[in-house]
C-alpha cells in the first residue's frame, strides 16, 4: 500500500489506555463503531467486562500484562493508543517533587511502559501503529503547568525517536495533539491544583485564574477548542493510514497556536500565550535596586 492509503478495520485490535472517560471513551466507542475488536483500561477495570482492563501505566509489569491478556485472547496487537493522563496546576516553585514525580510517571513514563510492552509483540507481526495522544503544551510550554508541559515535551521526544527505529518495520508512532479539549466535565483528565498552591502572592491569582479557565471555558474558548470526537477522528485517521505522519495536530487552537509561535517575535508570542491562557500575569513583578 502506498502512503496515505487506508487499512482495513476488520480484525484489527485496539487497546486504549484510559477509557473510563472522556477522550479515551469516545475513541473506544468510535473504533467500536467501525468493526475494530477494541480493549479499554483504567486503575478500576470494568467489573464484569472482559474488554476493559484493570491497568496502572506507572507500572510496567502491569503494561506487560495486559499487553499479554490481549495477545492471549487476540492473537495480535495492531494498534495502541496512550491516552491516560492527568494535569496538575500551580507555579513551579509549589509543586512538591512527589508531584512533579507522579505527573511524569503517568504522563512520561506511562506512555514509555506501554510502549516497550506493546513493541515486542508489533515488532513480531511486522505491523502496529502506536498513538500517542499529546496536547499543545507538549510543543509549546504552558504557565503554570511545568509538570504536564515537561512530560508532554518528552513523550513528543522519545516517541520521535522511537518512531525512526520502528518505522523500517511497518511500526509507526504517531502524536495526536489536542488543545483545550471540551467534554463538559473536564474528562480530558484529572485537573488539579498543586498541594502548595496559594502560598506564594506573586503567582497565587494567576494560579487561580488559569485553574478556572480549565473548569469554566469561555464561549470563545469552546468555539475553537478541540472536542473529544474530532480527536477519536484524528485517532482513528493515523490507525488506518498505511503510512501516518508523526504530529497530527487537532482544532483551531493547537494549528493557532503554532501559527503565532511561528509568525511573532518572542515577546509577542509569549504575551499573546499567557493572555490566552488566563489573561496574564495579574502582579507586577518588582524590580531590585
Amino acid at each position: 500500500m502506498g502512503i496515505g492509503s487506508s487499512l482495513p478495520a476488520k480484525g484489527k485490535v485496539v487497546f486504549i489506555t484510559g477509557t473510563s472517560r472522556g477522550i479515551g471513551k469516545t475513541t473506544a466507542e468510535h473504533f467500536e463503531k467501525l468493526g475494530y475488536v477494541v480493549y479499554g483500561s483504567s486503575r478500576q477495570g470494568g467489573g464484569g467486562n472482559p474488554k476493559m482492563l484493570t491497568l496502572d501505566i506507572t507500572d510496567p509489569a502491569s503494561c506487560q500484562a495486559a499487553v499479554d491478556e490481549i495477545v492471549r485472547k487476540e492473537g495480535r496487537l495492531d494498534i495502541l493508543v496512550n491516552n491516560a493522563s492527568f494535569h496538575c496546576v500551580g507555579c513551579q516553585q509549589e509543586f512538591t517533587i512527589e508531584e512533579l514525580r507522579s505527573i511524569t510517571d503517568t504522563n512520561y513514563f506511562g506512555t514509555v511502559n506501554m510502549m516497550k510492552a506493546a513493541t515486542g509483540q508489533m515488532l513480531k507481526q511486522r505491523f502496529g501503529r502506536i498513538i500517542n495522544v499529546s496536547s499543545v503544551g507538549g510543543e509549546v510550554g504552558m504557565p503554570f503547568s511545568a509538570g504536564y508541559s515537561g512530560a508532554k515535551h518528552a513523550v513528543t521526544g522519545y516517541s520521535y525517536s522511537v518512531r525512526l527505529e520502528l518505522k523500517l518495520y511497518n511500526v509507526f508512532v504517531s502524536i495526536v495533539s489536542p488543545a483545550g479539549v471540551q467534554t463538559g466535565t473536564l474528562e480530558m483528565g484529572a485537573v488539579t491544583k498543586a498541594a502548595a498552591h496559594g502560598t506564594d502572592p506573586l503567582f497565587a491569582t494567576a494560579v487561580e485564574k488559569f485553574y478556572q479557565r480549565y473548569l469554566v471555558p469561555t464561549k470563545e474558548d469552546e468555539s475553537v477548542a478541540s472536542i473529544k470526537e474530532q480527536v477519536a477522528a484524528a485517532i482513528e485517521g493515523v490507525a488506518k493510514n498505511a503510512s501516518p505522519k508523526f504530529m497530527n495536530r487537532v482544532g483551531l487552537i493547537s494549528g493557532l497556536v503554532m501559527f503565532q509561535k511561528r509568525n511573532r517575535s518572542q515577546a509577542a508570542f509569549e504575551g499573546f500565550w499567557m493572555g490566552a491562557m488566563g489573561g496574564g500575569m495579574p502582579t507586577k513583578p518588582a524590580v531590585e535596586a
